[in-house]
């Protein structure tokens, strides 16, 4: 097997357009999955590209260039510290291993701590744009050594997003600090997307606007200091709409009301992993911090028998806002 640049474990959408990313660069790249059936689609999807599968890790490990470069890009948690542990024996001193996922900074501080005494270097790195990102150019956050980061810097800098100031991607820092970026630009993001849908509820529930009215609103906002990824994709989805005799748009006839759950039967529970230096406080949902009253105790009264009726429409409304409720 010829030598390849570049390493990747774990063939899903994002590590598979992350290699196509590389490869379009100037880097060969070869993969590895434990799943069979990705390995595969990734082959048929690399087919006349300087790219290739590998049928295991130490396979892997042979087939690339000193000092070994590799993306893990699986799931967060146990995952990650299995497919380290999996691929130490088949590395060297001086090799760099780099964490692509949505670790938390704890747990790559942690891991890069462990595998110090090895020689063998860790980078936990924030990959940001979803699997067009990743293909075209994504924004890039990695944090560990920075003599690990300069080794792998022409790489990630070659596949990132470009800016007028330059590549999205910068060294961040040592230890968890890449991953500790991440999670601060992603609980940005979900409150710009919470923000987004407020005002879209208060424009179509307060101000009684129609998707195509929103949208030109949105629009309108992208043009300004506003401009941003988020609001051009809303703007976006709400001119979209569907052939139909009602023409609704996408955005409206996509939204379903929630179904109940069952009044009796068993309860699927949700399992977090929690690792030993890190408890988790999470209870699963099967969990209830209510108790059942028992056949004594007096009978409680529905909450939905205290919501005032609207005498102009028949329903109920709710506890929070006034407006009418979906449920009668």
């Amino acid at each position: 097997m010829s030598q390849y640049s570049f390493g990747v474990v774990g063939l899903g959408v994002m590590g598979q357009n992350l290699a196509l990313n590389i490869e379009s660069r100037g880097f060969t790249v070869a993969g590895f999955d434990l799943d069979a059936g990705q390995s595969q689609a990734a082959a048929a999807k690399w087919a006349g590209k300087r790219m290739t599968t590998a049928g295991s890790l130490q396979e892997l490990a042979a087939a690339l260039e000193i000092p070994r470069r590799i993306l893990i890009m699986v799931p967060a948690g146990k995952p990650v510290d299995a497919v380290i542990q999996d691929l130490k024996p088949h590395l060297a001193p001086g090799d760099v291993l780099i964490d692509g996922g949505n670790s938390f900074f704890q747990d790559t501080d942690r891991r890069g701590k462990e595998l110090e005494p090895t020689g063998i270097h860790y980078i936990g790195a924030g990959v940001s744009g979803g699997e067009e990102g990743a293909l075209l150019g994504p924004a890039i956050m990695p944090g560990g050594p920075e003599e690990a980061y300069r080794k792998v810097e022409p790489i990630l800098t070659a596949i990132a997003a470009k800016t007028d100031d330059g590549p999205c991607c910068a060294y961040i820092g040592k230890g968890g600090a890449g991953h500790y970026v991440k999670m601060v630009h992603n609980g940005i993001e979900y409150g710009i997307m919470e923000l987004l849908s407020e005002v879209y509820d208060l424009l179509k529930s307060v101000l009684g606007l129609s998707a195509a009215e929103m949208q030109k609103i949105f629009a309108a906002w992208n043009q300004t200091e506003l401009n941003s990824y988020l609001v051009e994709i809303t703007a976006a989805v709400l001119g979209h709409t569907t052939p139909r005799p009602a023409s609704r748009s996408s955005i409206s006839s996509s939204i379903k009301p929630a179904r109940k759950a069952p009044a009796s039967g068993p309860r699927r529970t949700r399992w977090i992993w929690a690792s030993p230096s890190r408890p988790s406080t999470r209870r699963s949902r099967g969990a209830s911090s209510r108790v059942r009253a028992t056949s004594a105790s007096p009978p409680r009264r529905s909450s939905r028998a205290r919501r005032p009726v609207s005498r102009a429409t028949g329903t109920r409304s709710s506890k929070r806002c006034g407006r009418p409720c979906a449920w009668p």
